[in-house]
């Protein structure tokens, strides 16, 4: 018996006595469960996030931030957060569900994410922190800057992040978008 599980289903059976939950256990033979089985083994290469450090600083710049909306069990900075995929401690998936006005979210999206965020903020009134990668060759950047000097209304200020790689995290997965082909040059919220 491992000690670790056995903890793991004490916690479990002492949350369903106080709650008055039932839970029947039932064996499924790996071979009827193939959505789990996928769901176990997604590896979500677009994954980053930056250092807890770099966090608590611009945390005190424009926080309390509330929400962090992309996010997952290995890199949230708040205990409230939504994640790309099913995680264990998130509020849920798909942060674009979710009406994102009137908390002060935290926004470290993919990168291929950025446009549709930018567009969701807009339609939601939503304010917050943006992170993501100074480039201005990318298709989100015309977003912010749409004259290549000065940004849009809507961006209240913003910072040059450091560009060691040690302050930024790549995910999972050895092919993340960062680990493999650059990390920020600099970042601007």
């Amino acid at each position: 018996m491992k000690p670790e599980l056995q903890d793991i289903a004490m916690c479990i059976f002492e949350n369903c006595l106080i709650h008055n939950i039932s839970i029947d256990v039932v064996w499924v033979p790996r071979t009827l469960n193939e959505k789990a089985d996928f769901i176990s083994r997604i590896i979500d290469y677009d994954d980053w996030g930056i250092d807890e450090q770099l966090f608590m600083y611009v945390d005190s710049l424009w926080g309390p931030h509330e929400i962090d909306w992309f996010a997952n069990d290995d890199n949230h900075k708040l205990t409230v957060f939504y994640s790309r995929y099913w995680t264990v401690n998130s509020m849920g998936i798909d942060a674009f569900t979710i009406n994102w006005q009137g908390a002060n979210g935290w926004f470290v999206p993919p990168v291929c994410l950025v446009s549709k965020v930018i567009s969701y903020m807009r339609q939601c009134f939503a304010h917050g922190t943006l992170v993501l990668p100074l480039w201005k060759s990318a298709s989100f950047w015309p977003m912010l800057c749409p004259t290549g000097e000065g940004f849009i209304k809507e961006v209240k200020g913003c910072i040059d992040l450091p560009t060691n790689k040690n302050f930024y995290t790549s995910g999972k997965g050895n092919k993340s978008v960062f680990e493999i082909l650059i990390y920020p040059s600099g970042c601007w919220l």
